[in-house]
């Protein structure tokens, strides 16, 4: 059964450390940190559970459980888990039947997901429709064939290799001075693939998210996320929404629609293939976005965009920086990208940019 969770608690390390251990149970994790952020996400997601803290930011997490409950939303069934390190005994006792569980903070990760766990094994056996899934794909996207720089069939063992490559230098601080920039147009999607990988992972290090599986993802991702546009490196290098109204009276209709719609195609034809991990879809689906809400296809906010997106995002943007900008620091790259890189998701790999030196 396709399974999505939603991760409700204002302390920042706390989402993160929870991400990491609950991720890797379900298909899509998206997180939120105040009510306002929840109620946008579980107006418009089904989600299979939500994981809620009480107190968010001086207001009540119960605010988010009456919204749902008086409400006509996709999550009136939803069971909720509740993670608060404020409750007594006695709440535990009078609101027990009403949750799914009930964890007092601290507790072990380990009693987080055997509370998980209960609550999947009780699940209906049937799959989830594939609609209730947040794809957003058109019907009419086009059918495929994969061009990049590998085969399809060969791109397992190619990443395979690559994953060897990055756990070979587990500090990953040097990646960065390794990467030799052609900025030449026929070596573009190479190039941009090749940095893409190595930022992205660089990134994860430092943030302590640098598990196999975590990377793979990204590796995944860096090769596939500009699949439409494989033959076009022209296209693949408008990278941003303004950028491509600039052009648009230079660009064939077919053309200007291929690249605002590139990120949703590639997103849909991977979606069905079992060998890509979970969450590369949705990495790839936002790789043009900003949490600002001016990036592209579906200028969705930082509230909507999940945690390893903005990873996705912000090491995306960085590799196109880098080869536009032969002189390029990383202090003038935050400068300058700082306004449309915001948002919960942003703050801390923003922060932790200057240490990739």
């Amino acid at each position: 059964m396709y399974k999505r969770i939603l991760i409700i608690d204002d302390n920042v390390d706390f989402v993160e450390a929870m991400y990491d251990h609950v991720a890797p149970l379900v298909d899509i994790t998206d997180t939120a940190y105040n009510v306002e952020e929840a109620i946008a996400l579980i107006k418009e997601n089904p989600f299979t559970l939500i994981l809620l803290d009480i107190n968010l930011n001086n207001r009540n997490g119960a605010e988010i459980v009456k919204f749902i409950h008086e409400n006509e939303t996709p999550n009136k069934e939803t069971p909720v888990i509740i993670l608060s390190g404020i409750i007594s005994s006695t709440f535990v006792d009078h609101y027990q039947k009403r949750f799914a569980g009930i964890l007092i903070k601290p507790f072990p990760p380990s009693e987080l997901k055997e509370k998980i766990k209960e609550v999947f094994d009780k699940l209906p056996a049937e799959e989830t429709p594939k609609e209730t899934q947040v794809h957003d794909h058109h019907d009419d996207h086009p059918e495929l064939h994969y061009a990049g720089p590998f085969e399809m069939d060969k791109l397992k063992e190619e990443v395979k290799g690559v994953l060897e490559h990055v756990k070979k230098n587990s500090k990953l601080k040097s990646l960065l001075k390794q990467v030799q920039v052609d900025r030449s147009a026929d070596q573009y999607m190479k190039a941009h693939i090749g940095m893409l990988i190595n930022i992205s992972a660089a990134i994860c290090a430092k943030m302590q998210w640098n598990s196999e599986k975590t990377i793979e993802k990204f590796v995944y991702a860096s090769y596939l996320h500009d699949w439409a546009l494989a033959m076009r490196p022209d296209l693949a290098r408008i990278n941003t929404f303004a950028k491509l109204d600039l052009l648009k009276d230079t660009l064939t209709e077919e053309d200007y629609q291929i690249v605002l719609d590139h990120p949703n195609i590639a997103a849909k034809q991977i979606s069905d293939i079992n060998e890509i991990p979970p969450d590369v879809d949705m990495m790839i689906k936002q790789h043009h976005e900003f949490g600002n809400e001016t990036g592209f296809p579906s200028k969705c906010g930082y509230q909507k965009i999940t945690p390893f997106s903005a990873v996705f995002i912000v090491a995306h943007t960085l590799t196109d920086y880098i080869i536009d900008n032969p002189k390029w620091t990383i202090e003038d790259f935050i400068k300058t990208n700082k306004s449309r890189l915001h948002g919960s998701h942003f703050t801390k790999i923003m922060r932790v940019l200057p240490e990739l030196k």
